[in-house]
């Protein structure tokens, strides 16, 4: 797919466009009973929409001799997972025009929502961590 969307990069485009409000369309509809205000909600919505991003990239925007491996896709779950912790963490996620608080920082949260947070970014930091030592070692 990716010579004919090469081929055709306005067709790619809407294609793009289309996937990516689908993709979070789609996120919302299946959480849509969960209150945003709550913290974990968080990391899971962008570890799913991350992922899927990038295997829609993965197969459209790659030739197949280019494509991520294992520990690459792996590490990239890291690295964004380290850097939402801190965004989380520290000031929490807010509008960007009128700065409307839509997820508070973590300790803004209670305890129990605190601590539940914090083990899924932490799961998700340390499971990428040991698939990528694991595949090293072998």
């Amino acid at each position: 797919m990716y010579y004919f969307f090469n081929k055709h990069k306005i067709l790619r485009t809407i294609l793009d466009w289309i996937v990516l409000f689908v993709i979070g369309f789609s996120i919302m509809t299946l959480l849509s009973n969960v209150e945003m205000q709550t913290g974990w909600f968080a990391p899971v919505y962008i570890n799913v929409f991350v992922i899927c991003i990038f295997a829609y990239v993965e197969l459209i925007h790659e030739p197949k001799e280019n494509r991520m491996d294992l520990e690459n896709w792996m590490n990239n779950i890291r690295w964004i997972n380290g850097i939402s912790l801190g965004l989380h963490t520290t000031v929490g996620f807010s509008k960007k025009a009128s700065f409307d608080v839509i997820i508070p920082p973590i300790w803004d949260q209670s305890r129990s929502m605190i601590i539940f947070t914090l083990a899924l970014y932490l799961f998700m930091i340390i499971v990428p961590t040991l698939v990528i030592e694991i595949r090293k070692r072998r």
